[in-house]
This record gives C-alpha cells, sequence and structure tokens, in this order.
C-alpha cells in the first residue's frame, strides 16, 4: 500500500514537500498503521528504489511520550530526566519521581491524541437481529486488509475506535459462513455512489445513525471450464471467490471449495453456486497447486440471477 505525507520536517534524506511511502496491507504482514490526517514521525529505508516502513519501524504520533524522547535527540535538544533512563516492561527501574513524571507524560500523550483524532458513533436500525459490523472507510483511501471497524452491539449501537480527521463512508455488514447475508451503506442505501459521508473532526464525536433495509439476495451461478497440459480439474485445493468490488474489505466476499466430482462425466467442467447481495464482485480462483492460471471475470448483481464463465488453465 502506498500512502502520501506532507513533509513537516525533515532530519535525514533528500524530501519533497510531499513522499510517497509503500508499507503493507497489514493482517499479518507488517504493515504500518496510519491514521489520515494525524501527525507522526516517520522512519522510512530505501528499497528497491521506494522508501518503505513497517509495524517495527520506530516513530509513531508526534506527541507520544517515546517520540517525545526520539525528537528531542533528533532536534539535539537538552534530554529530560525521563529521557535517560533505562526503560523496562514493568517500570520497576524507574525512580520514584521519573516514574511519576513518565505517567503524566503518557497522560498527556493520550489528551493530545483524542485531541487530534475524533469519533464516529451510532445505531443501526434492521430488522432481525442487530448485530453485524461496521466498517469505517477514509474517502482518501485504505487498506482493504486493515482498516477501523466496531461491532454492532445487541441493541443496534456502535463506536469506533480513534479516527484522523477527514471524510469517512460509514459501511454496514453482516455475515454467515456462507458470507455477506446484508449490507448498507449510511444513511441506508445499497451503493457507494449514493451514500454520504461522514465528518470527523479533532476531538469532536460525530453521529452516524441509519436504517438498513431488507436485501433480497441473488444468485451467482457459473461454470468452471479446464484446458491446458491437465485437462482435469484437481480433485481438492481449488476454492472460487467473489470478492465485492465496491468496497474493497476484507469482510465482504463469499469463498467455497470446488469439488471436481460434481459433474462426473465431465472431467473438465465444474459448477458453483452463491446467493449474494446486491454489488459489483470479483469471481476469481485460487487453487494450492502449482502451475494453474486463472481468469477474473466481474458481474454486477442487481435484481436479477447471473451466470459466468471462468476458465482454469494448467501449464508447465
Amino acid at each position: 500500500m502506498q500512502l502520501t505525507f506532507r513533509v513537516d520536517r525533515r532530519y535525514k534524506g533528500k524530501l519533497g514537500d510531499e513522499v510517497d511511502i509503500r508499507t503493507g496491507l497489514g493482517g499479518g504482514d507488517c504493515g504500518a498503521v496510519f491514521l489520515p490526517g494525524v501527525r507522526y514521525l516517520v522512519y522510512a529505508s530505501v528499497s528497491s528504489g521506494e522508501l518503505t516502513t513497517s509495524m517495527c519501524s520506530p516513530g509513531g504520533f508526534i506527541q507520544s511520550q517515546r517520540v517525545g524522547t526520539e525528537l528531542r535527540y533528533l532536534r539535539k535538544e537538552k534530554p529530560l530526566a525521563t529521557d535517560r533512563v533505562r526503560r523496562a516492561w514493568d517500570g520497576s527501574v524507574y525512580p520514584m519521581k521519573v516514574t511519576e513524571a513518565i505517567r503524566k507524560q503518557r497522560e498527556e500523550a493520550a489528551r493530545g491524541y483524542e485531541a487530534a483524532t475524533g469519533q464516529i458513533c451510532g445505531r443501526v436500525v434492521q430488522s432481525g437481529e442487530s448485530r453485524g459490523t461496521i466498517a469505517f472507510l477514509p474517502t482518501i483511501g485504505y487498506s482493504p486488509v486493515q482498516h477501523s471497524n466496531a461491532q454492532v452491539k445487541e441493541d443496534g449501537s456502535f463506536c469506533s475506535n480513534r479516527l484522523g480527521p477527514g471524510k469517512y463512508y460509514v459501511f454496514f455488514m453482516k455475515g454467515s459462513d456462507g458470507g455477506l447475508t446484508s449490507a448498507a451503506y449510511f444513511p441506508g442505501v445499497l451503493e457507494r455512489s449514493k451514500a454520504a459521508t461522514i465528518d470527523v473532526s479533532p476531538g469532536q464525536l460525530a453521529n452516524a445513525t441509519f436504517t438498513v433495509p431488507a436485501i433480497k439476495r441473488y444468485s451467482v451461478r457459473g461454470l468452471i471450464s479446464v484446458s491446458g497440459d491437465k485437462a482435469t480439474l484437481p480433485e481438492s485445493g481449488v476454492y472460487v471467490s467473489l470478492l465485492r468490488a465496491d468496497p474493497n474489505v476484507r469482510e465482504a466476499w463469499y469463498s467455497r471449495p470446488v469439488f471436481s466430482k460434481g459433474i462426473s462425466l465431465l472431467p473438465n467442467l465444474a459448477y458453483f453456486s452463491f446467493d449474494v447481495v446486491p454489488g459489483r464482485y470479483m469471481v476469481y480462483l485460487s487453487v494450492d497447486e502449482r502451475g494453474w492460471y486463472t481468469n477474473k471475470t466481474e458481474v454486477t448483481v442487481t435484481r436479477h440471477m447471473k451466470f459466468v464463465h471462468v476458465k482454469l488453465v494448467h501449464k508447465n
């Protein structure tokens, strides 16, 4: 994932007023998480001609107690007593006066973080059980894997974690083992083009109470054809997935294994079927065995059943 930063101050290297830095998507690949509109101290290294950073890189929120120590060093400022102590997880090596000073610094940093960020809270009204997940999606971009979300409580209420200032789409999802069963954008629409955005301001709480309409699901059915060196579908390790392209968030997808023995007389064909909520999807195949390649097919589900054809080719 590529992030664009406005540069306030440079400590090393030649940088312009804006700089692009790459990191992972999150969810286990060590991607660093940054909130839009929040100031950070960023350490970036050069990899293949590009600046990169990770969750293990130093730096962080500009007002945090630890970053304060780093900034005083970088700026060649006189260190505080709390900067000179050896770090310990439990604080047992700190003298009492230093321990109290660190506590106050951390409390001040927490207040600074709350003052620099905001929240979105509200209530989801829907028929049946009110549980589900709310995704808070910045309009300037977000990771499809690791972004802010919150669980909807039994009474339908929800509240986000701290969010960076800016505009957000609020997206409700509810699913089961079979995939997504309900979805809607604030203020209760199915399409992002019709959604309203929520403004998050520093230190403020925004409201996003909305009603989720009852949604009918429609079938997406398809055939998988096999060709190439191996014209027979593997007996296991083949999965067909429908990833909702709008929004591109990991929770909004359907996936299941493909069983090649479903059509025993036609070993180079397989059939699949999903019941999905309306939206735009990418249909693709994944195969555990090496040498298999597939095309990705787009399908838009509105108010009718859809039929698609996905090709699977084996090449040495």
